[in-house]
């Protein structure tokens, strides 16, 4: 639900964008329609690395941590998926990004 809510938003973004540039113009939409399609590519590739850079996330070294490290790599052999890169955010709150199974990451 939440993945067809966001496709939603910045569909809805985007036709915004595209209706206001078409109000200068034929150039104008052209280039909002662009801008669009930046926006959407730049929301959708490295939204990641945002979300971790926002509350000042570092990643876990390999002797960091290692019974939580343990145990997620136990439960991704379980699951067959890749292990998360595990993160360390200065926050009370974890924080889990929801990625295929080959990007995934995690912060605590």
């Amino acid at each position: 639900m939440n993945q067809i809510r966001t496709i939603l938003y910045l569909g809805a973004l985007s036709a915004l964008l595209i209706g206001l540039g078409s109000l200068a113009g034929r150039e104008a939409a052209i280039a909002a329609a662009l801008f669009a399609v930046v926006l959407g590519a730049s929301a959708y590739f490295a939204s990641d690395r945002l979300v971790l850079a926002m509350p000042g996330a570092r990643e876990l070294g390999p002797n960091e941590a290692p019974s939580l490290q343990g145990t997620v790599k136990k439960l991704a052999e379980t699951a067959e998926v890749p292990a998360p890169r595990m993160f360390v955010i200065r926050s009370p709150h974890a924080l889990a990004i929801v990625a295929p199974p080959q990007v995934g990451e995690g912060a605590a």
